[in-house]
């Protein structure tokens, strides 16, 4: 847990030196996005392959030894053969690009890290009105470990949150075809197909009230809807228990967080359309966390859609304080409570981690660890 706490430690140092001797806030507040996601970056492509099961390091399968494979066929091959073991035809070709620029296995680790950060780090560095915290609730999300283990779906999340943009420019076909390229990496990614109907959506505070009381019903009835849910999926890897319930209950707060206080935002008139957008998208993981505690992989649903917390979060923090200007000396105090709640079920979840091996961090020069 070591780099963990390093990690911690030195990016909100970075942070608080770049606040401190730069006056601009747009210019400090792009460099920490910069600096916070670069070292994610680092995090992810300097660990030893054999953190994430579904790598497969040391064995006869999983994505190292089909990365080696597919290096080996040509491209006409690839665009003839039917199927690949169970990949999408979008990642069987983004292997082969990769292989022609290198084969080492540390740098293919390193690509699908670049490939799916960079377009969170982009959507992070537009949007955010508090980078670092940004940052922090993503490390505190269960989605943050599907990137050490889950390399298809990182890169299918990628590339849905880079089809954000054209969600909030209202352009369904260039959204749509988006979509389907994050299919193409893993198909579970058609469902943020409904992400556009949803986000567009304007929920009168009657119809709030209505969506928080069909949470439970789900819950009630959530064996029943399963097996629906569960036909998206065909991977073998299990997301390790992160106490699903609990998260669920935390989401559903969350949720009614952010309803609230974007209530203050539209009665004082501040621009809030992107904000109640996302709060949607957010509404909708608290529901698909409900089949987390009945079957671990279901969550992989909820990524798609729980990401957006991490520019939701500190936005309604952020233009809350512009609202309540009396109150300006709490809102130190509640942004410094979030980020160490969030700090603090991130270490959690990393320290009781299995499938993803994210704990012990492991640089991939210490090959003596495995001898």
């Amino acid at each position: 847990m070591t780099v963990y706490y390093w990690f911690y430690s030195i990016v909100t140092s970075l942070a608080v030196l770049i606040y401190v001797r730069k006056k601009d806030v747009d210019k400090q507040r792009k460099k920490v996005c910069i600096v916070s996601f670069f070292m994610l970056f680092l995090l992810f492509a300097l660990r030893h392959p054999y953190m994430g099961v579904d790598l497969g390091w040391g064995y006869s399968v999983g994505y190292l030894k089909s990365f080696e494979k597919i290096g080996q066929i040509s491209f006409l091959e690839i665009f003839r053969m039917k199927n690949y073991l169970n990949y999408e035809k979008g990642y069987i070709i983004f292997n082969k690009i990769i292989s022609l620029i290198s084969k080492n296995q540390q740098f293919f680790i390193g690509s699908c890290a670049f490939v799916s950060l960079l377009p969170i780090a982009i959507y992070t560095y537009k949007r955010s009105m508090m980078p670092l915290l940004s940052l922090f609730v993503f490390m505190g999300l269960p989605v943050f470990l599907i990137f050490f283990s889950g390399l298809r779906q990182s890169i299918a999340i990628g590339i849905t949150v880079a089809s954000m943009f054209f969600v909030e420019k209202k352009k369904p076909i260039p959204f749509i075809l988006t979509v389907i390229l994050a299919a193409t990496f893993h198909k579970s990614a058609l469902i943020f197909l409904i992400a556009y109907p949803l986000y567009h959506t304007r929920f009168s505070n009657i119809c709030k009230i209505l969506l928080l009381s069909f949470v439970p019903v789900v819950f009630v009835f959530r064996d029943l809807l399963f097996n629906l849910l569960s036909k998206l999926f065909r991977e073998n890897a299990q997301i390790g228990s992160t106490g699903a319930f609990l998260l669920f209950l935390v989401f559903v707060l969350i949720y009614v967080f952010l309803i609230i206080f974007n209530d203050y935002c539209d009665k004082n008139n501040i621009d809030n359309e992107r904000q109640n957008g996302l709060t949607n998208l957010c509404y909708l993981a608290c529901i698909v966390q409900i089949f987390g505690g009945i079957y671990d992989i279901a969550m992989r649903v909820g990524y798609y859609f729980m990401i957006y917390m991490i520019i939701a979060i500190p936005n309604t923090i952020e233009n809350f304080r512009h609202i309540r200007v009396k109150y300006n000396s709490y809102y130190t105090i509640v942004r410094i409570v979030i980020m160490v709640l969030f700090v603090g079920y991130g270490l959690y979840a990393i320290y009781d981690d299995s499938w993803a091996r994210t704990n012990p961090y492991i640089f991939f020069w210490q090959f003596d660890l495995f001898k």
